[in-house]
């Protein structure tokens, strides 16, 4: 939009300006209650019209309208045509009028003022601003021609401030644009003058708002030109500054995402993504977005180094595999291109250099989240771990366990299990033997018949990227009476996985960085769904939450490459659509959502107090609840 410090042509507060000066000075007169001789000769003491008046512009001031409007009425109708203070009273009152809303009778206060016949004269100051109150009555009762007139009148008055013309002007454009044919009939040869040079600036601030620079400045050059002694003169001035400015400083975004072979149709969701928060929340004067389509790591290359070599792109937006990634964060590294990668979610891509910056959680930056929300939020001191040997799963597992020795927890046992597996007695079996170790039973009790329940592990992070194996931990663990609040990652909030697991699944909580209980992930899906006419899918999501930060940058100002990566990598929650995002030093997004499994629907945590150890170790221990 046009800067409000520059240019405040889009304005749609019509506020009546602040009254002018208004300076009245009384002979000095010798009272008879001064003089001795002379008291017994005074008369009742009278209000001074003055003192009536600042009273109720006191009044006025303080919001108390009616009080004022009754004061300045009686001032009106009975001080002398030649009283300075009689038009002043008069304009107050339909001012006050105004203010009440009564319309009709704000107009009929002030008319008085802009007739030959009326109270003072039709080329003073207080006629002037009559002419504008009038102007606001119109516009409010829907009148935008009448309004146009007064509002003529007031725009080349030689006694009203310049603070008054630009209100009016300003409500002249808004005029202009609610009349849905002109009728330049209607008008006198001036007024229809005035109202061509509205429609042209009227056009060139639409032309600038839909980024349209080049048409922008041809319509104000020509208004200039053809009219170079329009009120408007000024407005003009500063819109085609910022025209040119925009035009000397052109800047874009691109993306490089495929748009063929086996992951298109992921790269068309990423892409569709970004083009959305484009369409939402791109700023004025930013050029078309720039798209290369790259499937394999060398077409990928190639489109990271084009987009460097072009002084124009700020950032790119990709690629959408971890893979691919790779190279291109380091072409654009190199380079000095900022690259957001919304998708890839392999170890080794922030970790580059400072333009690299990713926004899907990794699976090492999921363990960390989740030992936080293990050792912060449930309070646990003693943990459990069961992963598969999938290399991503093992990132997560040992980062967890990492990260929670950290915070000086202990890690009972961590076991691995191979996907697929269906059996697991003896991953579950050797985390019940670790826990015993810890707090040995009765020896007579640790047998089959009498097998101890196990309350010793406060939480167990569960981790596989196959639902399969998700339900089958979920079963198992009662088998073994193994009594924990299980932990895991975004495949537990998968609907296979709870209609399977059933009530074994109940009570689990996850990471997760797109769910629609959150609200800005509920707007963004409603406003999706009500333009495309389908539901986004996470790819959309988060290439729309990358587009979002680099146009927030641009935005906010950045005009350079370096601006905009000082941006990315200080946001610190920041509320996305898939989750509040803050990027760490290294580039990486940290942050996540907690959902938990409840009544086989998903639904966030609202107090992390009852779900504490502390609370659990109160309760009759079952799985998860």
């Amino acid at each position: 939009m046009i800067q409000a410090d520059r240019l405040p042509l889009l304005k749609t507060s019509f506020l009546v300006m602040d009254l002018l000066a208004i300076a009245v000075v009384f002979g000095a007169r010798i009272s008879n209650a001064a003089i001795p001789e002379r008291r017994a000769q005074t008369s009742p003491p009278v209000e001074r019209p003055d003192s009536v008046f600042a009273l109720a512009l006191q009044d006025y001031d303080g919001g108390r309208f009616v009080e004022a409007r009754w004061a300045f009425e009686s001032l009106a109708n009975s001080l002398p045509r030649s009283s300075p203070l009689k038009p002043a009273s008069q304009l107050m009152w339909a001012r006050s009028l105004y203010r009440l809303g009564d319309y009709p009778a704000a107009e009929s206060a002030v008319l008085p003022l802009t007739q030959e016949t009326g109270t003072g004269t039709p080329g003073s100051a207080f006629a002037a601003h009559g002419r504008f109150l009038l102007g606001l009555v119109c516009w409010r009762t829907g009148r935008f021609e009448d309004a146009i007139r007064n509002l003529h009148a007031v725009c080349n008055s030689s006694v009203v401030s310049e603070t008054a013309k630009r209100d009016a002007r300003l409500l002249t454009l808004a005029s202009v644009a609610r009349v849905e044919h002109v009728d330049f009939a209607a008008f006198d040869t001036s007024q229809a003058a005035f109202v061509r040079d509205v429609l042209q600036l009227n056009r060139a601030i639409a032309l600038f708002n839909a980024s349209q620079m080049t048409a922008a400045r041809l319509v104000l050059e020509q208004l200039q030109r053809s009219s170079p002694d329009t009120p408007f003169a000024s407005e003009v001035a500063a819109l085609l500054a910022d025209v040119k400015s925009y035009e000397r400083t052109e800047i874009r975004l691109a993306v490089v995402t495929p748009l063929s072979g086996e992951d298109s149709t992921s790269g068309a969701a990423l892409l569709d993504g970004v083009r959305f928060a484009f369409e939402r929340l791109a700023p004025p004067g930013l050029s078309p977005l720039v798209t290369k389509s790259a499937a394999t790591q060398v077409e990928t290359i190639h489109a990271v180094e084009g987009f460097a070599r072009d002084t124009t792109v700020l950032a790119v937006i990709g690629p959408l595999t971890t893979e691919n990634a790779i190279v291109a964060g380091a072409v654009a590294n190199a380079m000095g291109l900022p690259l957001i990668t919304p998708t890839a979610s392999g170890e080794g891509v922030c970790g580059i250099g400072d333009n690299i910056f990713q926004l899907n959680l990794t699976a090492r930056a999921q363990g960390a989240f989740l030992a936080s929300v293990v050792a912060d939020s449930l309070r646990a001191q003693t943990v459990a771990i069961l992963s598969t040997y999938d290399p991503h799963d093992q990132a997560l597992s040992s980062e967890f366990a990492r990260v929670v020795r950290e915070k000086g927890l202990i890690v009972i046992a961590h076991e691995h299990f191979i996907t697929g597996t269906t059996d697991l007695t003896r991953p579950l079996s050797a985390i019940r033997r670790a826990a015993l170790q810890r707090t040995p039973p009765p020896a007579e009790m640790d047998t089959v018949h009498f097998m101890p329940e196990i309350n010793s592990i406060d939480a167990m992070l569960v981790c596989s990227s196959h639902e399969a194996d998700l339900v089958a931990v979920a079963v198992q663990i009662p088998t073994q009476k193994i009594w924990t609040r299980v932990v895991g990652n975004a495949t537990w909030g998968n609907s296979s996985v709870r209609q399977q697991a059933g009530e074994a699944a109940e009570g689990v909580l996850f990471a997760t960085t797109f769910d629609q209980s959150y609200l800005e992930a509920r707007n963004f899906t409603d406003a999706y769904r009500a333009e495309r006419g389908n539901e986004p899918m996470l790819a959309t999501a988060l290439g729309y939450d990358a587009t979002s930060l680099a146009l927030q940058a641009i935005s906010t100002g950045a005009r350079t490459r370096t601006e905009v990566r000082r941006f990315l990598a200080d946001v610190k929650e920041w509320p996305g659509v898939t989750a509040l995002i803050t990027m760490a030093p290294d580039g990486c997004n940290r942050n996540a959502m907690v959902r938990m499994i409840r009544g086989g629907t998903i639904r966030p945590v609202s107090d992390w107090q009852i779900l504490s150890r502390a609370a659990t170790r109160s309760a009759t221990p079952q799985v998860g609840q």
